[in-house]
């Protein structure tokens, strides 16, 4: 198989189609300054070709002051000098638009089967802004929310939804390793009844070789997690149940209050 392949898709036992996405970021950072470096050249064009070709010779070289003030001709070329500033900078960032949706879209048509960040979006976003995204992840085909009725509940249907909130929640880890974004908002719906007095099974016994792994893998790539806690968190609660991970202080729970 070639190595210039960017997705390897395959299907999981269930069919859902998994693909493994290992994006060369400096290759798009660098594309990213050269597409806006590039597209400076036809607007810079313009703007020296009106200065050399009409506000030089209109307006620059009048030799006196009171004659640019009078003259009709040389207080429009004057004016027109900031409308063609004002062009040229838009004609820049229509430029920058359009080579990168259609460089984009020539990509994602050979290496993707699913549609993924614009390369703008990704550089200036993720790179310049070091910024994330909460929850639920668009690109795969898994959520780490899934719950269930608490009539419902048994020891299998805890442990099996539990598992897949935690196998997704992986995924999508080692998905935003892969395009570059290092901070994440875990969901509050990850862990359902968590300590609701019904659950008689101790799951988190159960899942901590599963918790270890994932706060071993957030450390080692130095991702940035927080969670906000649901409507019925108890935010005072003594109990270490958020601690399964083994997150220093950089993992954050936020709490918004006020408003209405």
């Amino acid at each position: 198989m070639s190595n210039n392949k960017e997705t390897i898709p395959n299907k999981t036992e269930d069919g859902v189609i998994k693909e493994e996405i290992n994006l060369q970021f400096h290759l798009y950072l660098l594309a990213f300054f050269i597409i806006y470096y590039l597209s400076y050249i036809i607007p810079i064009g313009i703007f020296f070709s009106f200065v050399m070709f009409f506000y030089i010779p209109f307006y620059l070289s009048v030799p006196n002051l009171l004659i640019i003030i009078l003259d009709v001709g040389s207080l429009l070329i004057s004016f027109l000098l900031l409308i063609i500033l004002i062009a040229c900078y838009l004609l820049h960032l229509f430029f920058i638009a359009l080579i990168t949706r259609v460089s984009w879209k020539m990509l994602e048509k050979r290496y993707f089967s699913i549609p993924i960040y614009s390369l703008i979006d990704t550089i200036l976003l993720v790179i310049l802004l070091k910024i994330g995204y909460a929850c639920i992840n668009q690109n795969l085909q898994c959520r780490s929310n899934h719950t269930f009725r608490l009539k419902n509940y048994s020891k299998e249907r805890l442990i099996e939804v539990i598992e897949g909130n935690l196998n997704c929640l992986f995924k999508i880890l080692e998905f935003n390793k892969q395009i570059g974004i290092n901070f994440f908002r875990i969901t509050s719906d990850l862990i359902q009844f968590a300590s609701h007095t019904n659950i008689d099974y101790n799951w988190q016994d159960h899942f901590k070789p599963t918790f270890i792994k994932l706060g071993n893998f957030i450390k080692e790539n130095q991702m940035r997690i927080s969670m906000l806690p649901g409507q019925y968190t108890v935010i005072n609660s003594i109990k270490e149940d958020l601690d399964l991970m083994k997150l220093d202080h950089s993992a954050k729970v936020q709490i918004y209050v006020g408003g209405v």
